[in-house]
Parts: structure tokens; sequence; C-alpha cells
């Protein structure tokens, strides 16, 4: 019994993700489907490859590593559609391709820095910097994003704490820092 409510939890945890995500992308194609029916349609059509990997893929235990880095770009080509006020980069060292992992683990991360982005005026043109690296049995996840001038104290996304505890057990370590110039979200994996 005490397996089955952990699996329910974790699957509801799973869940919370990316609530508004759909919403406005769904409205961002409606006021361009009045515009620009070509860009709508491209929109809707990444939008249901989100989807697609979302609905069906991430119900799996585990997926490539190689997988969910496509989904995350996808994720944020999306969101700069909606508010073309960031770039982005991800860098992937190390073989992704064999290396499995919960699906949609890092996805509160990148959200949490798109909002930060997008609530903050920033003294530069935001770049999220994302990176994943993979050393022997590790992985080592960056999330790098500018330090508004107003600095706010960062906090970590409760739901992903209490997933990574129930997926890791001890096996991880989650920091959330803050430098001069950038806020860092680092998370590292013992797979």
């Amino acid at each position: 019994m005490e397996k089955d409510k952990l699996e329910t939890e974790l699957k509801e945890l799973k869940s919370l993700i990316q609530p508004d995500f759909l919403s406005r992308m769904l409205n961002k194609a409606n006021v361009l489907a009045k515009k620009d029916q070509e860009n709508a349609s491209l929109l809707l059509h990444k939008l249901s490859h989100l989807l697609r990997y979302q609905l069906y893929d991430s119900t799996r235990d585990k997926v490539l590593l190689s997988a969910d880095i496509s989904f995350i770009k996808d994720y944020l080509n999306l969101e700069r559609v909606h508010s073309n006020n960031f770039d982005f980069t991800v860098i992937a060292n190390g073989n992704t391709n064999q290396a499995l992992v919960s699906p949609l683990l890092f996805i509160p991360i990148v959200e949490k820095a798109i909002k930060y982005i997008t609530v903050n005026k920033l003294d530069r043109d935001p770049v999220i910097e994302i990176i994943f690296e993979l050393k022997k049995d590790m992985l080592y996840f960056s999330c790098i994003y500018p330090l508004a001038s107003t600095k706010q104290k960062e906090i970590e996304p409760d739901d992903l704490s209490r997933r990574l505890e129930l997926l890791y057990g001890k096996n991880y370590k989650l920091i959330i820092e803050q430098n001069d110039i950038n806020n860092i979200n680092s998370l590292q994996l013992c797979l």
C-alpha cells in the first residue's frame, strides 16, 4: 500500500507540470490564427509534439536524457513565440542517448527561470543557459539566468524537491543560489 501511495503521489506531482502553459499557447494560437494562419499552424504543430511527449512518453518511469533535452528545447522555443524577450542555449556533454532519467524532471526549473525573466525588469537582454553534463554515473544539470536589478531570494520549487526525494532518496543535490549577476539552479543526480 505504501508503494502504491508513493506512486500515486509521484504521478500527481508530475501532472502539476505546466498547468498554465497549454492555455497560454492555445491563446497565442488563437490570436495568431486571426493575423497569421501559417504561424498559428506551426505553433499548433509544435505544441502537439510537446503534448505527445508529455502525455505518452513521460508516462514511463524513465526516458532517455536526449528525449527530455529535446522536450526542453521545444518548450523554450514555444515560450519564445509567446514572449520574445529572452534567448537560450542548451549544452549537453556526454552520451545523452544512453542515460535514463525520470521524465520532465528539469522542466520546473526551466519554467521558474522563464517566469523570473518575464516578471522582472532586467538590466540586459536575458539569456537562459542550460547545461547537462554526464560523468560516469552522475548527471550535473544547471540552469543559469540573469539576476534582476532588485535582488530577490530564489526559492526551490516544492513539488520538485518532493519528487526528487521520492525518486532518488538521498542520491541527489538541488542547489539554488545567486552570484552578482546570475541565478544558478543546479541539480546533481546519481543515475
